[in-house]
């Protein structure tokens, strides 16, 4: 994620208006839970500022725990046990990285009230588990094992059901983590004094962004939990201007005349959207975001403070924050094989993709008539030439 985050947390990055974090807290939120514990390391800080604004328009407490030198999850999650002292009752444990549908959580809970068992695991399929925590389960539903990050080899013979970020776990996965500092082992030694496990299996939509190029599943996730256009009052918006499908556009919006808007589109607050401009097919603007003249941009992210010069298409690809592109800028996103000019798709972390554009890193300052391969990465603060070629990132071809 370094390209996009530079040197600021991930959980930070926005999409349609909210942050990573807000996702997965108002996620909680619409399940009932109105008491958290956040553990912060890396960016502590910038996450300090969002909680103590989110916390005030919410109205729910929040504690705030620094892991510091506590490695790993394990490490974070034995920083927070001081707060969850003298309580018997179960906990939630929800990783802060996780875009979900609020189903998602509805599941869990439901699970663990259909099961009676003294915890459940949210687990998911996917064809690679490598990178994630492998879950083997009995015909019942119920957790037997679970691998941190699995050879490949290991997980092919155990199945491919990976944790899923969230959990309810019992109070005494604590003390067991004392002793293991494992997961793997700790879910064993309950297993073990007959404490049974529940898995609750979601076969819909679910992210982990772990690479940039997530963010674009996560965005495609929720405008598929948007229903209805929404246009704020005081958005401007040209009498020429056309705007089709499911759009949100929010307050201080400027779309100017010819401008075409083709849902489902988000553009965040005080964007401008310059004359003749195409936004379509999944994009979300940030806030204060400026696309000039004759800009095309579809399925893509841009990130706040940004901006894109007339005459560019952005296309599969995410734009940090405070990015300057400027004018004439061409990203490829039609991915070819090797060896002929056939079209070709990328296996990144399970996910297939037929077509992945660029990764233009926060404060990067593209010069005119650039054209970026499909999958090229522009570094943060990197200044790019006029006319420069940037090259594609080497992965396995599909």
């Amino acid at each position: 994620m370094r390209p996009l985050t530079g040197d600021h947390q991930k959980t930070l990055l926005k999409l349609h208006g909210r942050t990573v974090l807000e996702c997965v807290l108002e996620g909680l939120t619409s399940i009932g839970v109105d008491d958290f514990v956040v553990v912060t390391g890396y960016g502590s800080a910038e996450v300090s500022e969002f909680l103590s604004d989110w916390r005030e328009r919410k109205k729910i407490p929040v504690e705030q725990v620094d892991q510091g030198t506590n490695p790993e999850i394990e490490g974070a999650i034995l920083s927070a046990e001081d707060e969850f002292s003298g309580s018997d009752a179960p906990w939630l444990l929800a990783f802060g990285d996780i875009v979900a549908p609020n189903g998602f959580y509805h599941h869990i809970l439901n699970t663990l009230a259909s099961t009676g068992t003294s915890g459940t695991l949210a687990v998911t399929l996917r064809g690679s588990v490598s990178d994630f925590g492998l879950v083997t389960l009995d015909e019942k539903g119920r957790v037997v094992e679970t691998i941190q990050r699995p050879p490949e080899e290991v997980a092919k013979s155990r199945g491919n059901y990976i944790m899923a970020g969230a959990a309810v776990l019992p109070s005494s996965f604590f003390n067991h983590l004392k002793n293991t500092n494992s997961i793997d082992r700790t879910i064993e030694e309950l297993l073990n004094n007959e404490e049974q496990l529940s898995a609750a299996i979601w076969d819909h939509h679910w992210t982990d962004i772990g690479y940039p190029w997530d963010l674009l599943s996560a965005n495609r996730l929720l405008f598929e939990e948007r229903k209805y256009t929404s246009i704020h009052a005081s958005a401007t918006i040209s009498p020429t201007a056309q705007i089709e499908g499911i759009v949100i556009i929010e307050e201080g919006v400027e779309i100017e005349h010819h401008a075409v808007i083709q849902g489902p589109v988000y553009i965040g607050k005080n964007a401008y959207i310059g004359t003749s401009a195409l936004i379509r097919d999944h994009t979300a603007v940030e806030h204060d975001c400026k696309i000039g003249y004759a800009c095309e941009i579809k399925n893509s992210i841009i990130q706040p403070h940004s901006t894109i010069g007339r005459l560019s298409f952005i296309g599969d690809s995410v734009v940090g924050a405070a990015t300057d592109i400027r004018s004439s800028i061409t990203t490829q996103n039609e991915l070819l094989g090797k060896r002929s000019i056939r079209k070709a798709s990328i296996n990144i972390k399970g996910v297939i993709y037929d077509k992945l554009g660029a990764i233009v890193g926060c404060g990067a300052d593209v010069g005119p008539n650039t054209i970026v391969m499909p999958t090229g990465i522009i570094k943060p603060g990197e200044v790019v030439s006029a006319g420069s070629i940037v090259p594609p990132t080497a992965f396995e071809e599909g």
